[in-house]
């Protein structure tokens, strides 16, 4: 059986174990343990946000993973997005899609999509993503 955990914080999205570290009310993201695999980081961790990850294992063993980017960098990534207008302020953020066919040790970029908060899992033979 395969066990993981999709660790994440602002700068960077990981398969190992995570935890929160910190005092006087500043956090920060880093692993609890050293054997871990980076999925995504950032190029620009203060303008350009990781977060919501979801982790799925495929029927054939592969394990996908999803990431939502935002923050101000958002209007600047390639691929679709979505813009939104709230409060005076306008954002974007989009979603992707990571698969690994060798246990978590690789990962590649399968999917971009102008949508968050996805989350990918099994019905059947098949693996779906829902945002």
């Amino acid at each position: 059986m395969i066990k993981h955990k999709l660790g994440f914080g602002w700068r960077s999205v990981w398969v190992g174990l995570a935890g929160v570290v910190g005092s006087g009310g500043a956090a920060s993201w880093e692993p609890l343990a050293q054997d871990h695999v980076v999925i995504y980081e950032s190029p620009d961790p203060d303008n350009l946000y990781a977060y919501s990850p979801g982790l799925c294992l495929a029927p054939n063993g592969d394990l996908v993973a999803t990431i939502d980017l935002g923050g101000p960098a958002g209007k600047d990534l390639a691929g679709p997005l979505y813009t939104y207008t709230r409060t005076g302020r306008t954002g974007s953020w989009q979603g992707r899609a990571y698969v690994s066919s060798d246990g978590g040790e690789s990962w590649d970029m399968t999917g971009q999509f102008p949508w968050m908060h996805e989350r990918p899992f099994v019905a059947g033979e098949s693996i779906y993503i829902l945002g």
